[in-house]
């Protein structure tokens, strides 16, 4: 699937992406602003969420954004949007773990899949869990793996920046998944991205 082929709501998306774009966010240059469009209109009116990967400026930390980068300018975006959802963010790099309005942030390491739950989200479950942080895919699997157990009904994760070299690995994901879960593929502007939804029985 294309994301240029879904139908969006062009206001909302209009919103999305000024907000992404005012907050410093890169979501845009992917065009997940159209993807978020679809899939936040599909989750509750006050979601929990959760992202992994709120974006280190650090150049020595893997999948960094660079010296420029804003971090945690994607989770400004949804707490504009959602004030008074819970909003969690999670990263290696203890230097940009910052609380701020509703938004509680806490360290993930990807590489272990002991880290995933801390205290802070005491086994709290989302409505929607984004994958934007180390972008390999046994770190993708080991959030997958975290996932699937903490997804409320009808909640999604979405895996971003999936390299076309990794798609194979995803497609045998795909097959393996039972239902309720329902995994899709979606081309971005310049990568892809993996979603993944609980749903109702």
């Amino acid at each position: 699937k294309s994301i240029e082929s879904l139908k969006v709501d062009k206001e909302f998306q209009k919103r999305l992406k000024t907000l992404f774009n005012n907050n410093g966010s890169d979501k845009t240059m992917h065009g997940y602003d159209i993807l978020y469009t679809k899939i936040l209109k599909e989750i509750p009116k006050n979601p929990t969420i959760l992202e992994i990967g709120i974006g280190s400026n650090n150049i020595s930390i893997p999948s960094n954004m660079g010296k420029k980068g804003l971090p945690g300018a994607s989770l400004k975006t949804f707490s504009d949007i959602y004030p008074n959802s819970e909003i969690f963010g999670a990263d290696i790099d203890k230097e940009i773990l910052k609380n701020f309005k509703n938004v509680k942030t806490f360290y993930l390491d990807q590489n272990k899949l002991e880290t995933y739950n801390n205290e802070i989200i005491n086994e709290k479950y989302f409505d929607l869990i984004i994958d934007d942080g180390l972008h390999m895919q046994s770190a993708n699997l080991n959030t997958l793996i975290f996932s699937l157990n903490r997804l409320n009904k009808g909640g999604f994760l979405i895996i971003e920046d999936v390299t076309i070299s990794a798609l194979n690995v995803w497609r045998i994901v795909g097959g393996i998944l039972e239902k309720p879960y329902e995994m899709s593929i979606f081309k971005c502007l310049d990568n892809y991205a993996v979603v993944v939804k609980l749903k109702y029985p």
